[in-house]
């Protein structure tokens, strides 16, 4: 894994395979925890997401019943949709990793969704517990 600096963000940034999607991935004040490289603080995102896996997809899966109950509308143009279906149009578009102090930090996997939700997208959070949280963002 390559990494490029970006200054404005002071973070790091690199393309990766998170969740079998290539992606973004960014590391956001990495100096907090200065005994750690950046393929360290890496290695524990992915690690973490990773062992949270099956978690993560079953939040996406509960959004395709969100979407068919809120958003829906056979009538104007969005059909209700299987799980299937709906997995298939949601795609991981980016990971960011946010380290806010030495013991805490957040993992944020944005998912693009096309049209559904308005042209939003979807964001999963993990926090250093391993406790997920998810949104509809946009």
């Amino acid at each position: 894994m390559e990494f490029e600096y970006v200054k404005d963000l002071d973070s790091w940034k690199s393309k990766c395979t998170v969740l079998n999607t290539t992606t973004d991935f960014q590391i956001i004040s990495p100096d907090i925890r200065k005994t750690y490289s950046k393929y360290d603080l890496a290695s524990i995102a992915l690690n973490r997401i990773s062992k949270l896996s099956l978690q993560l997809e079953k939040h996406i899966v509960e959004f395709a019943e969100y979407y068919n109950d809120c958003w829906a509308d056979p009538d104007d143009d969005m059909p209700t949709l299987s799980t299937n279906e709906f997995v298939l149009l949601v795609k991981l578009d980016g990971v960011v990793f946010d380290i806010v102090s030495d013991i805490e930090d957040t993992i944020s996997l944005y998912y693009e969704c096309g049209h559904l939700f308005g042209g939003g997208g979807i964001e999963l959070t993990i926090d250093e517990s391993e406790n997920i949280s998810a949104t509809t963002i946009g």
